[in-house]
């Protein structure tokens, strides 16, 4: 049993360094870096800025309102100024 535990690591060194060792260096060919370079530098197909915000308005004109949901309102207790002006008015004169 105490065999098998010390060979098992064994045979993960030699594997991890035939790994390394078959490793070659890869090579660029000169056709690949022209055509990454000219992916690169390939102009933009991008419309015009003014044509987009053109077709913009022009859709926002004619479509329907997008219905938003409303924000529900936060609960604040109200205040009756005349009842608190009241019964202050009223403990003053208890006093």
């Amino acid at each position: 049993m105490p065999n098998l535990m010390t060979t098992q690591p064994q045979l993960d060194e030699t594997l991890a360094l035939t790994d390394v060792e078959l490793q070659t260096p890869t090579l660029i060919t000169e056709q690949e870096v022209r055509f990454s370079t000219a992916v690169a530098l390939a102009p933009s197909t991008r419309q015009p800025a003014h044509r987009n915000r053109v077709v913009t308005a022009m859709r926002r004109m004619f479509a329907a309102p997008a219905e938003k949901p409303r924000q529900e309102r936060r609960h604040q207790p109200r205040r009756y100024a005349f009842l608190e002006n009241a019964l202050m008015g009223r403990e003053m004169d208890r006093l």
